[in-house]
């Protein structure tokens, strides 16, 4: 059995991406500070965590003021410039 997958092409992802901001959908997130680490792979460990656990290096106050942090998803372990 061959499964298929498909996120669907740039126009599609873009119009998804525009109807969300449109009607103010956001991702469900459980927002933890960096220093709190363990306690978040506890949770994706146990499976207690919802949706994403997101790894916060910096307050939003520092991140919004143009210093530069790192955001890590620990449930694909993918790491992006805030």
């Amino acid at each position: 059995m061959r499964i298929h997958r498909s996120i669907g092409s740039r126009s599609m992802c873009v119009e998804m991406l525009e109807f969300a901001a449109r009607h103010h959908i956001t991702a469900q997130i459980e927002l933890f500070p960096l220093s709190d680490i363990n306690a978040a792979l506890s949770r994706v460990r146990e499976a207690k965590a919802r949706y994403r656990v997101v790894l916060q290096a910096l307050d939003i106050g520092q991140a919004s003021a143009g210093v530069e942090g790192t955001r890590v998803d620990i449930n694909t372990f993918q790491r992006s410039k805030l």
